[in-house]
């Protein structure tokens, strides 16, 4: 009891203390100032002991941020005990906040209500007392007028891009977004972000954006927010996204146009500065070699002829790129492979070194089927002939208007025809070799093939 006295006194002479309001800190003495709300308040089992306003510059800015609003309360001595519901109204910029305490009294107590700037400008305050039971409003106080300015954050939106300067599909690319509040946050009047231009679904949670799984195109990204005080503040960004190219590669051989049983490799040369770490290849042969997903093939011991190779690699962004080769692996001369039988090595294509091999039945008949049709040829182009020097010599032709061609000069001066050079068809000494199906290829210097057609008996490029 002796305590509770002590406190009383005390509060008593802090409240004699009185500081003016061009100080802006004022202060009512033991009770309102208010006859008529005195009175209520004490119908009710409360008394104000004292009341100050208290102010802060946080930020230290020279300007206020925030008032503190202390009360010194205590029941009557008509009461053991006693309610009360103090509110605090501050108004500005056509907005308002109401901020509460609410206490059960059963002796002295000392209780605030802080306010903090949201805006630049005046705040109006009003302190409120209402009897809890009833309802009734209890006392109506002015608490002043505040010239303040914010030390807590203004609503604000930021993104902060986190990739390289050139963005192409599948590089790192993050987007972090930057939101603050402690006006909102303050108050419980938080409003809600909309973000729009991201091409999937995004959520207020979502802090990070990742950018680097996003198709190749021009985006604009347009953030907004409101709080429930009426501030607001938007963001944006700009941002591009080029489709990254197909992987740079080289198909290279060792051992194309070599013997059987010699070194053979395949292998990817990578012509870009890109990891090639996640690549896949996929390996497409004629015949089948059952190649698995592997950057070098060795292929020694792939049988002698054609074979036509074609791989594809993708890169992890599921970027891909296509090469192809022929590759020619020569029948061996002299000793083959003590591991390849004889029945295999006889299957194995003819070799040459230039013309076609007449050893080999398939091309014997081709070659006897072309001279078959020259020689055809020869005889329809002959009897033509024949008939159109029965023609010419049907015809008179005066001595001196006669004109001679370089062969009935010749004959004329020697008494002999001239010889005619025979025609040879050259194969131009390209190698040849024939395969297991009878077809006899050739090989120009620059790797193009070329296969014999016995029924016409041309030559078709490979394609």
């Amino acid at each position: 009891m002796n305590r509770n006295i002590l406190l009383v006194l005390i509060l008593l002479l802090a409240s004699l203390t009185t500081v003016s309001a061009d100080e802006m800190n004022p202060i009512a003495e033991s009770a309102t100032g208010d006859n008529q709300a005195d009175a209520d308040l004490a119908a009710n089992g409360v008394r104000v002991l004292a009341w100050r306003n208290d102010t802060f510059d946080a930020d230290e800015d020279g300007r206020l941020d925030a008032v503190r609003i202390v009360l010194a309360l205590n029941i009557t001595e008509a009461v053991e005990s006693s309610d009360i519901n103090i509110l605090v109204e501050a108004l500005h910029d056509g907005r308002s906040i109401e901020l509460w305490a609410n206490h059960s009294l059963s002796g002295a107590i000392e209780t605030s209500i802080q306010v903090d700037a949201w805006g630049e400008g005046i705040h109006l305050l009003k302190l409120q007392m209402f009897d809890p039971q009833s309802g009734n409003l209890l006392a109506d106080l002015d608490a002043g007028e505040w010239n303040m300015a914010p030390a807590l954050a203004t609503p604000s939106l930021k993104f902060n891009l986190n990739s390289p300067g050139w963005i192409e599909t599948g590089d790192i690319c993050k987007i972090k977004r930057v939101f603050v509040d402690e006006i909102g946050e303050r108050y419980g009047q938080m409003g809600q972000r909309d973000l729009r231009g991201t091409p999937f679904t995004t959520y207020e949670w979502d802090t990070e954006l990742d950018c680097s799984n996003w198709p190749a195109g021009e985006y604009t990204l347009h953030e907004t927010y409101q709080n429930g005080l009426g501030q607001s503040t938007e963001a944006w960004l700009n941002l591009t996204i080029n489709n990254r190219p197909p992987p740079a590669i080289n198909l290279v051989a060792i051992g194309d146009g070599e013997e059987y049983g010699g070194t053979c490799l395949l292998s990817i040369a990578a012509e870009t500065l890109d990891s090639t770490e996640n690549w896949n290849y996929t390996w497409d042969t004629i015949p089948d070699h059952a190649v698995g997903d592997v950057s070098e093939v060795n292929c020694g011991s792939w049988q002698p002829g054609v074979h036509m190779v074609r791989v594809e690699i993708k890169n992890a962004q599921g970027i891909s790129t296509t090469a192809g080769i022929n590759l020619i692996r020569l029948t061996p001369i002299g000793v083959v492979d003590s591991n390849i039988s004889e029945n295999q090595s006889m299957a194995w294509p003819v070799r040459s070194g230039g013309d076609i091999d007449a050893k080999s039945d398939s091309g014997l008949y081709g070659a006897g089927s072309a001279a078959l049709l020259i020689f055809l040829v020869c005889v329809i182009i002959g009897m033509r002939s024949k008939e159109l020097e029965e023609d010419v010599m049907e015809t008179p032709i005066t001595a001196q208007n006669q004109m001679l061609t370089p062969a009935a000069a010749y004959q004329q001066q020697w008494g002999q025809t001239e010889e005619q050079t025979p025609v040879e068809i050259s194969l131009e000494e390209l190698p040849t070799t024939i395969d297991a199906d009878g077809i006899t290829w050739r090989r120009h210097p620059d790797g193009r093939m070329d296969w014999f057609d016995e029924g016409s008996s041309e030559w078709h490029s490979y394609e």
